[in-house]
């Protein structure tokens, strides 16, 4: 908790004084082992060797029964109805990276260790009502979450980063929240970053 408190500090600093090089924003892809979704980042770069800012994800959770094979009695009615869950994770997390070899590589490639910590609202719904009125009331649980991976930032054409990443999220689940006590796993990244 103290060096996700200690990390918020230090983005809101950046963000209230700025810094000597140029902040990134951005939007990309993520494509993990339970589902996939959109991510939206904020960068701020106090140095060229680490970078800290802020990353929200829609992460759609496929339910293994989403799409159901249904055995029909002779009467043409489903002997067994599935039970499917609709499940949503909307990461919120303070961001760091760390860039090992900053200036020994050419060509505008920076790889980079990367860690994320914070809250992970999840929204789950029932396969009961149709779209709108299963998510006009869902289900949402805050829980902690986090990740650890790494990746590398590709090129600077027109102010624009291309990023790939790799790594693993950290979502455990509690309070019933899903059908699995653990949506953790393998995650892979793919982002556009606009240098301001």
């Amino acid at each position: 908790m103290k060096i996700a408190k200690t990390l918020l500090g230090i983005f809101l600093f950046g963000i209230a004084f700025g810094g000597p090089y140029p902040d990134q924003r951005g939007f990309g892809l993520a494509m993990g082992v339970y589902g996939s979704g959109i991510n939206f980042n904020y960068t701020w770069n106090p140095s060229l060797d680490w970078a800290i800012g802020l990353e929200t994800r829609i992460y759609d959770i496929k339910d293994e029964d989403e799409i159901p094979i249904v055995t029909y009695s002779y009467s043409g009615y489903p002997v067994q109805q599935a039970d499917i869950t609709h499940l949503v994770i909307l990461p919120v997390f303070l961001t760091s990276r760390y860039y090992p070899f900053e200036g020994q590589i050419a060509n505008n490639i920076r790889p980079f260790f990367s860690a994320k910590a914070g809250p992970v609202f999840v929204m789950e719904a029932s396969d009961d009502e149709s779209f709108f009125k299963r998510w006009s009331h869902p289900e949402i649980t805050t829980l902690p979450g986090g990740y650890v991976g790494g990746g590398m930032d590709i090129g600077y054409i027109n102010r624009i980063v291309f990023t790939a990443s790799a790594g693993v999220d950290i979502l455990p689940m509690k309070d019933n929240a899903g059908k699995r006590a653990d949506y953790s796993g393998l995650v892979l990244g793919f982002t556009l970053n606009w240098r301001q």
